[in-house]
This record gives structure tokens, sequence and C-alpha cells, in this order.
């Protein structure tokens, strides 16, 4: 029997779905070295998602603190290499 619905998620209660995605981002100061990153709520990021570059760059920077969303030259998502 299915649940009831509509079913509403809520993020107090922690019932909301976590999403993450490698990534392999090149600063501008470190050209040419490309490093692996793990970007969480992925799917908090509106569609189409590989066109965000800001909203990503934002979001890297709020979980990387050492990284500077200014430094970010290039960011691709790993399963589109």
């Amino acid at each position: 029997k299915p649940g009831l619905s509509p079913f509403v998620l809520n993020e107090v209660h922690g019932d909301m779905p976590k999403s993450s995605i490698d990534m392999l981002v090149e600063l501008h100061s470190r050209p040419g070295v490309k490093q692996k990153f793990r970007l969480d709520d992925y799917l908090r990021i509106p569609p189409p998602r590989t066109t965000q570059l800001e909203i990503v760059k934002q979001q890297l920077a709020s979980q990387y603190p050492e990284i500077d969303k200014d430094d970010i030259m290039c960011a691709t998502f790993m399963p589109f290499l």
C-alpha cells in the first residue's frame, strides 16, 4: 500500500535528500593543476546545473574555506568528463 500523499519534505525534521558529486577544480593561483573536490547538496543547484558556475563556486568556497571563489578558474562535474 502506498504511503500518504502528497509527501512534503521538511529540512527541520531532517528528511531532505542529500546529494553530492565529484568535481575537478582548477584555480587561477595553480594553473594546469586540477584538484578533486566533492560538492555536497548538488541537487540544491538550480538546473541546468552545469551552467550555474557562480553558484557552484560559492558552494565550493563555503564547503572548503581554503578556496577563494574568485580563484576558481574552471570547475568540471566528474561524470561529464
